[in-house]
């Protein structure tokens, strides 16, 4: 049985739309070097936060035993749960317990975050981006307890989800797409091997796991793309690949066929699954399939090191890595378009009727008003549960603009705010003064 869900789940992943799309390219256009970097300053204590309320807080480690073990300089696990419980109904979002060590300490439970975004035709059909959230320090004297920040292993990757979660959210697809902040990385992918034991993963179509890919010391855009020797991975791979070609055009990489088994891709290989790794051009004794890079080797001397901060990082090619990545993403879940509203406004003598289709999920919307336009004095103004919306004749003098937001269950705008629409000047109307 396994085998032919695995066969069935192939077929569709290799005929999946991998290269240039308008939507992924107007997705890709949402995020910005920017953003991902304060994600990376936030996560790696560079900046304070807000967490549970209390401001000024500084994650200075996220080292999987402090992180869980109550050290209040240690709440990026809470830090990124609150972040997408901003963005996401608690529906969508799974805390997923483990034990990182059941046979001598079975008292101990670590937790990985899922995030799913259903998709709207194949839902049963899944595409994931992971990421371990915990850092680590190796070297003497330090003390992974007290600061661990991690901005490339593994900042880089968890900012990466936490762009794509804040921005994929916007839009449909035809497959469900998960993000999954991993834990227990360091310790020996402890939360990816508990998540392949816990879940089922036969549906899964592939995995892009982002791993440590900020450095870039000589400025060339090389990174290592570890596919592995599994014919699903050569899928995903080829999909990153368009993926670059498309949207990251300046990036080089090494294509890797031989099996480096050291992050979170590995659980998902151990499986039969198809993933791929993203890595810095770490170097090392590998199959190279293709390689498009011209220095070999160029790793982060700061690895599991204090110094591992955002001042040693190359952000402008470590975020051409997060625009192929978020498009090779987007390509695999095959993109249908945005979640949000498109607001249609028709006026006669008994007011103005706003329509809309109905967006998937919403259960309600607002319905927001202004008589400044559209870049000002839009307010709240009224609830519906319908796509369609009479507003009453304004004043002679007035001119109303409109927008709608879409609402699920729990009260959370989760798409996009629809385009504004005036009240129709074409229609004489005995209410619309005209000189």
């Amino acid at each position: 049985m396994l085998v032919i869900i695995l066969c069935q789940v192939q077929v569709r992943a290799a005929n999946s739309p991998c290269g240039y799309h308008d939507l992924t390219s107007n997705l890709i256009n949402q995020t910005s070097q920017a953003s991902w970097a304060g994600w990376i300053e936030r996560l790696s204590g560079e900046t304070s936060v807000e967490i549970g309320g209390q401001l000024n807080q500084v994650i200075l480690t996220r080292y999987s035993p402090a992180m869980f073990g109550g050290y209040p300089n240690s709440r990026g696990f809470q830090y990124v749960l609150e972040q997408v419980r901003n963005w996401y109904p608690d529906s969508q979002i799974e805390i997923d317990p483990y034990h990182p060590y059941p046979s001598t300490n079975p008292d101990v439970t670590w937790y990985n975050l899922v995030v799913t975004i259903p998709g709207s035709v194949f839902p049963q059909e899944e595409v994931l981006l992971t990421a371990h959230l915990d850092s680590i320090v190796t070297g003497y004297g330090e003390n992974p307890h007290l600061y661990a920040p991690g901005a490339e292993d593994n900042a880089s990757g968890s900012a990466a989800l936490l762009e794509a979660a804040r921005i994929f959210r916007y839009y449909q697809f035809n497959r469900t797409i998960r993000f999954i902040w991993f834990t227990g990385e360091e310790q020996g992918l402890l939360g990816s091997k508990a998540f392949v034991m816990d879940h089922p993963v036969e549906k899964i179509v592939g995995v892009i796991n982002l791993d440590m890919f900020g450095y870039d010391s000589d400025n060339d855009g090389c990174f290592e793309l570890h596919v592995g020797n599994l014919p699903a991975s050569q899928t995903v791979g080829q999909c990153f690949d368009q993926s670059i070609s498309d949207f990251a055009p300046g990036l080089k990489r090494k294509f890797i066929t031989s099996v480096m088994d050291r992050s979170d891709h590995a659980p998902f290989w151990s499986k039969g699954i198809g993933a791929v790794e993203v890595l810095e051009n770490y170097g090392g004794y590998y199959t190279i399939s293709s390689n498009t890079c011209t220095i070999q080797e160029d790793r982060n001397p700061s690895y599991h090191r204090y110094t591992d901060t955002i001042t040693n990082l190359n952000l402008t090619s470590g975020f051409e890595i997060v625009k192929a990545s978020l498009a090779a993403l987007s390509g695999l879940a095959e993109p249908l378009g945005l979640r949000g509203p498109v607001l249609s406004v028709k006026s006669n003598a008994s007011g103005t009727t706003l329509s809309w289709v109905l967006v998937p999920g919403a259960s309600r919307y607002h319905v927001n008003r202004s008589e400044r336009g559209c870049s000002s004095g839009m307010e709240y103004y009224a609830e519906t549960t319908s796509t369609e919306y009479l507003d009453t004749p304004p004043p002679s003098s007035s001119f109303y603009f409109y927008t709608i937001e879409a609402l699920d269950g729990n009260g959370f705008v989760f798409a996009p705010l629809s385009n504004c629409a005036p009240l129709p000047f074409s229609i004489t109307l005995p209410w619309i003064h005209r000189e």
